[in-house]
């Protein structure tokens, strides 16, 4: 199997020749864009082509795209290997849940083409559902158990996998009222279990107490899936009620002070942008095929972040700009 390093020099750099590729994956002949997406998808399986995050993530917004509907050579081609991509080992899969979040969100852009009687395929939240699937550790050491005649192993690698969670969350924030609604629900899906990291469990929890105050959300259905999601990270954290959380503690823990930057950042967001409504904001990345990025304002409620119902009794190791604005500082002095 050549690799890109092999066939680069007859058309360019390794660059030149995956823009190439990406060129004709947007072929208008369907026969070529199958023959290309099948190319691209075997380079991928067979660890031959650079940066396959991007290359990855380019073939799953193709194959839910609404114009390779028609495309069944296409379509079926990647049916299959998208499983057998990310079942094949535990680094492939790794790349499946570093693009999961940003794929599902420029799905949002992407399937806005297909509406009503016209829908063609799987909606935001059918295609969010598959990938996710495709990125959970438990499906890949329940095949590999199988194929090995063997039990599936007790200790599953889930922090690439919580990881999403934290990345789903973070994106919310500043996605689009239609994303935010599918990224809450995709959030259930997860299942997180006691295999999952303590501290990425942490991150987790307090990204959704941020989110939960922020009231982003008017629909019973979100909120009460974001509230089932709260309870089963308080469960997960053997923490029995919110008033019992222990801020102090996780603000100790160096792990954990991207996300209390994170969070302290969203309220210094809020103060520079004032007043203004973001209903139509959307942080969706709509490049490559769907015609070219349409990032707006990010939303901002006007009720200030606080997260007065933890007990917080110390500064956020956060740049000092942030720190007269902290939302955690507001809540220690309350």
């Amino acid at each position: 199997m050549y690799g890109i390093s092999d066939l680069a020099p007859s058309v360019g750099s390794a660059s030149d020749f995956v823009e190439l590729l990406y060129g004709e994956l947007y072929n208008g002949d369907e026969k070529t864009q199958a023959m290309v997406g099948e190319g691209i998808a075997r380079l991928l399986y067979a660890h031959r082509i650079p940066e396959p995050a991007k290359v990855l993530e380019e073939l799953l917004v193709l194959y839910y795209h609404p114009s390779t509907s028609s495309n069944y050579a296409l379509r079926q081609c990647l049916t299959y290997f998208f499983p057998a991509f990310s079942y094949m080992a535990h680094d492939n899969q790794a790349v499946m849940q570093q693009v999961t979040v940003s794929t599902i969100c420029r799905l949002g852009s992407v399937l806005k083409q297909q509406t009503g009687d016209a829908q063609t395929g799987a909606t935001q939240g059918q295609a969010a559902q598959q990938i996710v699937a495709w990125a959970d550790p438990r499906i890949l050491e329940a095949i590999s158990a199988m194929n090995n005649g063997s039990s599936a192993r007790t200790t599953v690698r889930m922090g690439g996998y919580t990881q999403l969670g934290v990345d789903a969350l973070k994106r919310v924030f500043k996605a689009s009222p239609a994303t935010r609604k599918v990224l809450v629900q995709t959030l259930n899906k997860l299942a997180l279990d006691e295999s999952s990291p303590q501290t990425q469990l942490q991150q987790l929890f307090v990204l959704t107490r941020a989110l939960t105050q922020q009231e982003l959300f008017t629909d019973m259905i979100t909120r009460n899936a974001l509230a089932r999601f709260e309870t089963s990270l308080l469960k997960l954290l053997d923490i029995e009620k919110i008033d019992d959380v222990n801020l102090e503690s996780w603000l100790e823990e160096p792990e954990m002070a991207s996300v209390f930057e994170f969070v302290a950042m969203l309220d210094t967001e809020e103060d520079e942008q004032g007043d203004g409504n973001g209903e139509n904001s959307s942080d969706e990345d709509t490049g490559g095929w769907d015609g070219g990025s349409d990032v707006g304002s990010p939303e901002r409620p006007t009720n200030g972040l606080r997260l007065g119902a933890l007990a917080v009794s110390s500064a956020m190791s956060v740049p000092m700009s942030l720190r007269s604005r902290s939302p955690l500082k507001r809540a220690r002095e309350e």
